[in-house]
């Protein structure tokens, strides 16, 4: 169940009848030890001569040769059991499965402060002008995140954008499984992601957008968007979480609003690519 947008600010027309999905929040606005160099042998049995009884007889000597001689066979086998285990150290991934291989993430690029609001600008058409905005132009959109650091959506790359909300539940549910995904390789390579933190307000539950974001280790890039959320309404937003996938000829592949599950989020990376879901 989902609500409507409210009114847009400043007397700006909502969007048309387009309602969320059940999952949707409205948008309102080393080493193993060596062996010794050597083992001490036994000497053989000296010239007969009268017996000394500071050392030891020949009998003594035979009796204390046979544990030496066992000590040092015993090492011998552990020594060679132990280099057949060891994994080599030129292969540092020897003995873990190919699905063990993780993708490191990169540090949070989240600045933390209190900003909740930077300027924005954009250029073509708002995507709010159809009810299936695939296939349209997307709008290009320059904005700050919070460092204030310039952040522009445009369609020279495969880009995969993600609009939220701090304060929206399904927000906060979906940002970490797309940083999970990410960590553990299962989204596609080659697709720039951009975050849209937007409709931000001291007034709702979560804030400020920057230090969660910084909590959930978003890794990409942040537009932050202004007070009358103009990049969610050029992105034609109408509920929360959504995501917008732009293909390298600047076109709308894909266009969702609500959680995805791992399957949604690849197919949504890979429609960014041009390429077909499994």
């Amino acid at each position: 169940m989902s609500d409507q947008l409210p009114p847009t600010p400043h007397g700006a027309e909502g969007p048309p009848p387009w309602p969320p999905e059940a999952n949707a929040t409205p948008a309102p606005p080393p080493g193993y030890p060596t062996a010794p160099p050597g083992s001490t042998v036994p000497p053989g049995s000296p010239a007969p001569q009268a017996p000394n009884p500071a050392q030891p007889t020949p009998a003594k000597s035979r009796k204390l040769g046979i544990p030496l001689a066992v000590a040092a066979m015993v090492l011998a086998i552990g020594i060679v059991i132990a280099a057949l285990l060891l994994p080599d150290s030129t292969s540092p991934t020897v003995g873990l499965p190919e699905s063990a291989a993780v993708t490191m993430l990169t540090p949070t690029t989240v600045t933390v402060n209190d900003l909740a609001h930077q300027p924005i600008e954009t250029t073509g058409d708002s995507l709010f002008t159809t009810r299936d905005p695939v296939g349209m132009p997307a709008p290009t959109i320059t904005g700050r995140s919070f460092d204030d650091s310039a952040v522009r959506i445009d369609g020279t790359e495969p880009t995969v954008v993600v609009v939220m909300a701090h304060w929206c539940p399904h927000c906060q549910a979906e940002i970490p499984r797309i940083v999970d995904a990410y960590r553990a390789g299962k989204l596609p390579d080659g697709v720039r992601v951009i975050g849209v933190a937007t409709a931000n307000t001291t007034e709702r539950g979560n804030f400020p957008p920057a230090a969660w974001l910084d909590r959930e280790s978003w890794p990409f890039a942040v537009m932050v968007d202004d007070e009358d959320g103009t990049a969610m309404h050029a992105l034609g937003v109408s509920g929360f979480p959504t995501i917008v996938a732009i293909g390298a000829d600047g076109t709308v592949r894909a266009h969702t609003s609500g959680e995805n599950e791992l399957s949604g989020l690849q197919a949504t990376w890979n429609a960014a690519l041009g390429a077909a879901s499994n």
